[in-house]
């Protein structure tokens, strides 16, 4: 989730909760950064989010064909660099990026710019 928004840390992304976020993740208040470190890492997982973001694109297509527009007649494939800190053992180091880092493989609607689905590979070799 913070990865996506390029913050390096889950604290940077704690400062900045707001109402409208805590409604949306269930939290009635703001909570200490070990309850959000918790709920991220221990109740939700990765694959949490990758649930979370399905269920949003369904929920997203359905209202969309309501209105009559159809998404993802047109695609777009995308592979970004994520920066990989200087001691992790999974990021490789990528020669045409010229950094050890991380490839993020997203297939994008053109027409809404929305993001259909994503991967994350270590960088190439």
């Amino acid at each position: 989730m913070y990865r996506l928004k390029r913050f390096r840390l889950l604290t940077e992304l704690w400062r900045l909760l707001d109402d409208d976020v805590l409604i949306f993740i269930s939290f009635k208040w703001k909570p200490i950064y070990k309850t959000l470190w918790h709920w991220h890492n221990v109740r939700v997982k990765a694959e949490g989010f990758i649930l979370i973001h399905e269920a949003l694109m369904k929920a997203i297509g359905k209202a969309l064909k309501t209105c009559g527009i159809e998404m993802g007649l047109l695609l777009a494939c995308d592979a970004s660099p994520t920066r990989a800190m200087p001691r992790d053992t999974e990021g490789r180091y990528d020669g045409y990026y010229m950094k050890l880092c991380y490839l993020v493989h997203k297939l994008v609607c053109r027409v809404r710019n929305l993001t259909l689905t994503w991967a994350v590979t270590p960088g190439k070799g």
